[in-house]
């Protein structure tokens, strides 16, 4: 028996009804947002500062707005027949093949590179490529930087500019000091008194501190900082020949954190050394015929420094008091680490000299 066919009621057809339109609402809805979001991708597309370049796996472009062709001085349609390696030709095939493959690997890429424009000009960007929404293709977002970059390499060349007049005006100062030394040496061999050779002596060997500091300067090529270690073995090996006469044999010995320091301080601790030890090697060891003098230097912490000179010499028969010195010499040390901001202190007693200079590096 054939069952009859029930048809629907009234208020199901208006719930079918109902939701056929709620779809079809919606269906319009969703091409409405579609076209709304087209416009907007298109606008800032077009409208972007940035050159964008769109193109597919086989490195063609597709697609450019208007700054790619204002940046690049080819028209779209001239840029639509172009490949990724006609435009970043700094690249050789080789290298671009290894960005790319990195770029899969990855999915992006970014970088700075040299491109030709239509008319062969050269020009420096910044490229930054990312996977693109539609399959198989990337976009490439571009800026010109050749802005930057010249300005980078002005600023470079200045700077060696500088750095040429700085070797020369430092390799004369340190001719002058030679000469002025000279000079002395001269009036010397002149000298009968031995005080009046001793004064000359203490001249030289201060005018020797400065002078090896534009040495190094000279041959290192650095005009900011001179390592201290290397300065200072140099100028007590100096002291040595100038002070040290006769068969005593006194040694040093050197135990220096090796810091690079500026300048200002370096001269600053090369003539408080010229003082100090000159003064062991000329005064220390009168009842004695060997000996040690060290000098030792160190941050003690962060940028507290302590600086000693030590001898283990016969020691200096009364007390020192630093603040009332009739030494030149001492005089010079005491004024010195003042403008270090440091104090100076001496130790003395049968066993030898200390001589110490705590102080704080800026």
């Amino acid at each position: 028996m054939r069952e009859e066919h029930i048809p629907y009621t009234e208020e199901e057809i208006l719930t079918k009804e109902a939701h056929k339109k709620r779809e079809r609402e919606q269906r319009l809805l969703f091409q409405q947002e579609l076209a709304e979001s087209e416009i907007k991708y298109r606008s800032l597309f077009e409208n972007s500062t940035s050159a964008i370049l769109i193109f597919n796996l086989d490195s063609e472009y597709v697609e450019a707005n208007k700054a790619a062709c204002d940046l690049l001085g080819y028209s779209h349609f001239e840029i639509t027949h172009l490949k990724v390696k006609n435009i970043f030709n700094s690249f050789t095939d080789k290298e671009l093949e290894s960005l790319y493959q990195d770029f899969l690997t990855k999915g992006n890429a970014k970088g700075e590179a040299s491109i030709t424009t239509k008319s062969g000009d050269k020009k420096f960007v910044d490229y930054s490529s990312i996977a693109f929404f539609i399959p198989g293709h990337h976009l490439s977002i571009i800026n010109d930087i050749t802005h930057k970059i010249l300005h980078q390499e002005k600023i470079t060349e200045s700077l060696k500019e500088k750095e040429i007049l700085l070797r020369e005006i430092n390799h004369r100062v340190k001719n002058n000091l030679q000469l002025i030394t000279s000079l002395i040496n001269l009036q010397m061999n002149n000298l009968d008194d031995k005080k009046s050779h001793g004064i000359l002596t203490d001249v030289q060997s201060r005018i020797k501190s400065m002078s090896l500091i534009h040495e190094f300067m000279y041959e290192r090529g650095s005009f900011v900082s001179i390592k201290s270690k290397e300065y200072i073995e140099r100028l007590v090996q100096y002291l040595r020949r100038a002070y040290l006469t006769g068969t005593k044999k006194i040694s040093t010995n050197i135990t220096i954190d090796d810091y690079n320091y500026d300048m200002e301080l370096v001269t600053y601790l090369g003539l408080i050394i010229n003082e100090l030890v000159s003064n062991s090697f000329k005064y220390a060891f009168r009842k004695k015929n060997a000996g040690t003098i060290s000098i030792d230097l160190r941050n003690i912490e962060n940028n507290y420094f302590l600086f000693t000179v030590k001898d283990d010499g016969d020691g200096i028969p009364f007390k020192i008091d630093v603040n009332y010195i009739t030494s030149m010499g001492l005089q010079l040390v005491n004024t010195l680490a003042r403008q270090l901001n440091g104090k100076f202190e001496i130790e003395s007693s049968e066993s030898g000299t200390t001589s110490s200079i705590h102080f704080v590096k800026n």
